[in-house]
């Protein structure tokens, strides 16, 4: 017999994800999700069984909405430099306005929390390989300056990124639960955001052979 249509479970992740950026994934309380989504605890044992299948799920949730914006970004038909300035702006977006539970995943990643290491090292290629395509096919056409991969996909990740991971955690360390007003200008406006992509498709664009130092 199929399981009824109430959107319970729903529900439930959508209370998870409120809840998540507060408590991280180990002090993620069952009841506490259940009351927040005004659900009988029994129904969520009904509609996941176990805690970390729940956040699982809750992980998946969230990643997939990123994912679907952009795969649609990475089909385009587009120069190389196009492409990684929308895959850039798309990551970058979706880490500032999840840059609380961003910044709680990794705090559950340095504590080696197993239900976080083990979707991140599942899921983690998925949007790494866009950026490694689109980046080899710069550095093929002549676009990007030759480096290993490792390098240049870590460049990107931590110039657009680790602002809006870091204002997250300011987020979840208090002030009314607000970050001061000239960060959130600073780092995480739309302008910022742009500003940051630009500088690191800079950083990887290639060097002419008269303007590159040795190092």
């Amino acid at each position: 017999m199929s399981r009824p249509t109430t959107n319970t479970d729903l529900r439930l992740i959508k209370a998870a994800k409120e809840l998540i950026p507060q408590v991280g994934t180990a002090g993620l309380n069952l009841r506490q999700v259940a009351k927040k989504a005004d659900v009988n605890l029994g129904m969520f044992h009904y509609h996941f069984k176990t805690k970390n299948e729940f956040i699982k799920r809750v992980f998946e949730n969230i990643y997939e909405e990123f994912f679907k914006s952009f795969s649609l970004i990475y089909e385009k038909e587009q120069d190389p430099e196009e492409a990684l300035r929308g895959l850039l702006l798309s990551m970058a977006r979706f880490s500032r306005d999840n840059r609380k539970l961003l910044a709680s995943l990794f705090g559950d990643l340095l504590n080696k929390e197993e239900i976080a290491t083990g979707f991140v090292r599942e899921n983690i290629g998925r949007h790494v390989k866009p950026f490694m395509e689109v980046i080899q096919r710069g550095q093929k056409d002549g676009v990007f300056e030759s480096m290993p991969m490792a390098q240049a996909v870590s460049f990107l990740m931590a110039s657009v990124n680790l602002p809006n991971v870091i204002a997250g955690h300011l987020d979840r360390m208090g002030r009314g639960g607000k970050i001061p007003l000239e960060i959130d200008k600073a780092v995480l406006s739309d302008a910022a955001l742009e500003q940051r992509v630009e500088m690191a498709l800079r950083g990887l664009a290639r060097v002419s052979p008269k303007t590159k130092r040795k190092i």
